[in-house]
């Protein structure tokens, strides 16, 4: 992945009197950054969703990514569809490899002082941005 390095922008906003400077530095910027990110192999990101229902609560969930690549990097995201968490939840996800399978481990962190509570049924939709390898 190309390295983007910003730091004479940024050094040239931070100096800049006037606001066509500091356009100007943004422009600037903003143009490298999109060198920057054109120059990718854009084959080599990979994006997804994968909807889970669970139908009872548990301490943890697995659920499989079913990729059909294998990543470099990955992220992802998780989203409780069903409601509004009410109130707030704290969600862990953790990315792991099970015999050439990704999976996303699902948890929850503390809530409401208690230090474990199970994940709550429902549908969760999770998102995913990944770099394949060469």
């Amino acid at each position: 992945m190309a390295n983007i390095d910003l730091t004479s922008f940024i050094e040239t906003v931070s100096t800049a009197f006037e606001g066509r400077q500091v356009r100007q530095a943004f422009v600037d910027a903003l143009t490298a950054v999109q060198t920057a990110v054109n120059e990718l192999d854009q084959s080599k990101i990979k994006h997804g969703s994968v909807e889970y229902v669970l139908s009872e609560a548990t301490s943890t969930v697995s659920v499989p990514l079913n990729l059909d690549f294998v990543p470099k990097d990955i992220v992802v995201t998780l989203r409780q569809k069903s409601t509004t968490p009410n109130p707030y939840k704290n969600f862990c996800t953790h990315v792991y490899d099970y015999n050439g399978g990704y999976f996303v481990e699902i948890c929850m962190g503390p809530n409401s002082g208690s230090s474990t509570t199970n994940v709550p049924k429902g549908t969760y939709e999770i998102d995913y941005i990944a770099i394949a390898e060469e």
